[in-house]
């Protein structure tokens, strides 16, 4: 990089100024040549800004990085929404988007156990018909499982064990008959 002024005679970007100027400006704002030098805030005005700081940043609403109480929640793409009064906040006071949508929709809060699925599996897009509920995580990982392992038919059987019919056992056996058939069929493709 260059030292000293740019050919067109200004300081501007990409200016570094030489090894002389540089220490010229530090030893300026250091010591005697800083503006702050021996001026100190009395014990009782920190306190009192220590009190304003701490009275204005409780409330979210008063921080320079404030946003609308809308953010993106971490590199998994969910959206939280700042709702202090909710039973199922975070200690920040958030809660997934695409929980307070489905909540809104069926008119009562979710259970903690219970999963809001994304079908397109796009985490950012809580449309109410984009998004599925199971009762449980279990109920939904085996949902994304058996979705590679079974027919359709048994799928939506399935699935309706989550809306509260229960699954009969003829079903549940189909199912694990067709989870073998698949393994051997994989097996013997192999060798």
């Amino acid at each position: 990089m260059e030292t000293g002024r740019k050919a067109n005679g200004r300081f501007g970007k990409g200016f570094c100024p030489s090894v002389k100027t540089r220490k010229k400006m530090s030893k300026s704002q250091t010591g005697e040549g800083n503006p702050m030098w021996g001026k100190h805030f009395s014990d009782e005005t920190k306190e009192k800004m220590r009190k304003k700081a701490k009275e204005n940043y409780k409330i979210p609403e008063n921080t320079p990085r404030w946003k609308g109480g809308r953010r993106q929640h971490n590199p998994a793409g969910y959206i939280s929404i700042r709702m202090p009064t909710h039973p199922f906040k975070t200690n920040e006071g958030y809660v997934l988007e695409h929980r307070l949508i489905m909540e809104k929709h069926l008119g009562r809060y979710l259970a903690p156990i219970e999963v809001v699925h994304h079908i397109n599996k796009i985490k950012d897009d809580n449309r109410i018909e984009n998004l599925k509920l199971f009762k449980t995580d279990g109920i939904h990982i085996s949902f994304h499982l058996i979705g590679h392992l079974v027919s359709k038919a048994t799928r939506e059987k399935i699935s309706n064990a989550n809306t509260g019919h229960s699954v009969s056992k003829e079903t549940r056996q189909k199912i694990s008959n067709t989870k073998k058939a698949k393994y051997q069929n994989r097996s013997t493709l192999s060798m």
